[in-house]
């Protein structure tokens, strides 16, 4: 999370609940320079957690520091470089003990991994480890997700506005004049005036994880399958009933087998509504799902 001089902040830690202390405590870190470590226990009656009633037990462990020119801005330039090029990164960063000073570094994996961090680097999120002697915490940060949406209608709106809203890149391809307009599509990364077969000579056709074919053409839906039918995706959503799916794969030439991953058709997941931003729900949820490789079932199981 991040804090600024100002009192803006960014991301989350406690769900809300700590987060006006943890604030108070940046402050005190950003005018004295010094870091500070602070734990927060859920279990205990005469701590702050357990007084503000949060309930969920167990300790939340935090360390504040300051990031600033003298540290490099603990590598977090370098990550976000990394991680625009599409490529995952490990960012390692030093837990110091008192008056040790504070630093961070990025290790891309493309590029090859230093010996004394090959067997300590999680498949996912993050963990502390000690590596000779020091304390590091080592965290996969993957890059945000390019999701390509077929067809500009009005259903595709909500669709496009709830990736972004993610932190997902949407590229938004549509050849039809009338449809693929920025004001319909403010938080687009980029909007594609081509036809769907043109898709693979686009810069982007190797980053592309997920594609959503929604344009209600036959055609262009079908053309849209051919091209995504070479592109290395980890989700495929096609709109529209079975039988609409058999004429689209009919059309393309294309047997299921032929695809990159299983097909999504209908696309979504079964949420219920009506409405545009229900079925753009349905059908990011069940997205969001397959890239992070979750099952999209009931945490509970109240859902059955």
């Amino acid at each position: 999370m991040l804090f600024g001089s100002s009192g803006q902040r960014l991301g989350i830690l406690s769900g809300g609940c700590l987060e006006a202390d943890i604030a108070t405590n940046a402050r005190k870190v950003l005018a004295s320079g010094r870091a500070k470590k602070l734990m927060y226990d859920g279990s205990d009656e005469d701590d702050l957690a357990f007084r503000m009633g949060i309930g969920c037990g167990g300790c939340i462990y935090l360390f504040l520091q300051e990031i600033n020119q003298d540290n490099n801005f603990l590598s977090l330039l370098e990550l976000h470089k990394v991680l625009e090029n599409s490529r995952k990164a490990i960012f390692c960063q030093l837990i110091p003990e008192e008056g040790e000073p504070t630093k961070a570094k990025v290790i891309d994996p493309s590029l090859g991994v230093p010996p004394e961090f090959k067997s300590v680097i999680p498949k996912a999120g993050s963990h502390v480890i000690m590596i000779n002697g020091s304390c590091w915490s080592i965290t996969v940060a993957n890059p945000p997700p390019y999701l390509l949406v077929v067809g500009a209608g009005v259903d595709a709106q909500p669709v496009v506005a709830m990736a972004a809203t993610l932190g997902w890149r949407v590229l938004v391809c549509d050849p039809r004049p009338a449809n693929s307009r920025r004001e319909f599509f403010p938080d687009a990364h980029s909007l594609l005036r081509c036809n769907p077969g043109e898709l693979l000579e686009h810069q982007l056709a190797d980053k592309i994880d997920a594609a959503v074919i929604m344009s209600h053409s036959i055609s262009l839906d079908a053309e849209a399958m051919n091209s995504v039918s070479r592109m290395p995706l980890r989700y495929l959503g096609l709109l529209g009933p079975i039988n609409r799916l058999e004429q689209v794969m009919k059309t393309a030439g294309l047997k299921r087998s032929d695809l990159p991953v299983n097909l999504s058709g209908p696309a979504g997941l079964s949420l219920g509504g009506d409405l545009p931003e229900s079925i753009a729900l349905a059908i990011v949820a069940e997205c969001h799902a397959a890239l992070h490789s979750a099952d999209g079932l009931s945490i509970s199981g109240v859902l059955r």
